[in-house]
């Protein structure tokens, strides 16, 4: 099992995300959502959960300076 000092991103906090979670949470990683809905559904499985809208750069910031990795939980993109 990993130590909980691998971290991994997410950003975006819907159903695909908590999937992650729940596999990752298996393994022994700490696990971090950006996302702006307080209760989204990774909301009470993650470690820690920062509200913020997807584009604020801060926000984006913040959960690197958390991470030792990050990824999206999106499905749809705007492919324009």
């Amino acid at each position: 099992m990993n130590d909980l000092s691998a971290k991994i991103g997410i950003i975006g906090g819907g159903q695909l995300g908590k999937m992650m979670i729940l596999e990752a949470k298996k393994m022994g990683f700490y696990v971090t959502v950006l996302d702006p809905t307080e209760e989204c559904p990774c909301h009470s499985i993650c470690d820690e959960h920062i509200i913020a809208d997807f584009n604020d750069r801060e926000a984006i910031r913040l959960l690197a300076s958390k991470s030792d990795v990050i990824t999206y939980e999106f499905e749809h993109i705007d492919y324009k």
